[in-house]
């Protein structure tokens, strides 16, 4: 008698995971950041030097000389890419080494990481792809608000020295803004705690809207317009895997409807 005997061998990877979603756009940087000068800035735990190219498009390297290792970002921009402050290496836009002072042969290993990146409505996206997906798979989020004439906006960058989630709790609960931002968007804090909620989920898309009635203008929002009394108040937060959109807004009792 043929006995089979069937084993199923499991192998577990020693590779780590991501610690952020894949294959989506996050933000990197804002349009007005990007000169003719590097930019050291760490996304997603990648070290990159962001400059803009003397034809105009933005360009991400690992910021990193492949020769002693010195961060580009201490280097100086030049028409063909940029610069190591060190011992003079010239990298491309595509983040291979097209000059070597003192000697005409290039090394074919002589280059650093090149990384996808997308200038839309001045913002600059940065693609985090998976080893199936290292180029992106889809155009940047749309945020046509930035090149709408109708819309002044101005920004900055701020470091927060806390796990990413704490700030994504942080933004899709607004209650504690009656109490923590007295002096500028707080308003009234019983409101703001027993406001109005409609939730919606669409793929991998949370919206949370708040509606707070008959409270009182908080400062700046005084300073912005010249309410009659009292307002009524609106929030709309959107969460995305990459990235949260904030929207608010107030107008006075009862003039128009928040829908």
């Amino acid at each position: 008698m043929n006995h089979a005997i069937n084993k199923i061998v499991t192998v577990e990877s020693n590779e780590p995971k991501p610690l952020f979603p894949q294959d989506e756009w996050y933000v990197c940087a804002l349009s007005k950041e990007i000169s003719n000068k590097p930019l050291a800035r760490t996304v997603l735990n990648h070290n990159l030097v962001l400059f803009r190219h003397s034809d105009g498009n933005v360009v991400a390297l690992e910021d990193k000389c492949c020769h002693r290792s010195l961060a580009l970002s201490c280097g100086t921009v030049e028409e063909q890419g940029i610069r190591c402050g060190y011992h003079g290496l010239l990298y491309g836009a595509d983040g291979k080494c097209i000059e070597i002072p003192g000697q005409s042969k290039i090394p074919s290993k002589a280059k650093v990481k090149s990384y996808p990146i997308k200038e839309q409505n001045q913002i600059v996206w940065f693609w985090y792809g998976s080893e199936q997906h290292p180029q992106p798979m889809t155009e940047p989020p749309e945020y046509s608000i930035h090149d709408n004439a109708e819309y002044i906006f101005d920004g900055d960058v701020y470091h927060y020295d806390v796990p990413y989630q704490l700030i994504h709790d942080n933004l899709m609960d607004l209650s504690h803004l009656g109490y923590v931002h007295l002096k500028t968007i707080g308003g009234n804090a019983k409101i703001h705690m027993n406001a109005e909620m409609k939730i919606t989920q669409e793929d991998n898309k949370v919206k949370v809207k708040r509606y707070m009635l008959d409270s009182t203008p908080p400062p700046t929002y005084s300073m912005a317009y010249p309410f009659e009394g009292n307002i009524d108040r609106w929030q709309e937060i959107e969460f995305n895997v990459s990235h949260i959109l904030i929207w608010t807004g107030a107008v006075n009792v009862s003039s128009e409807s928040l829908e």
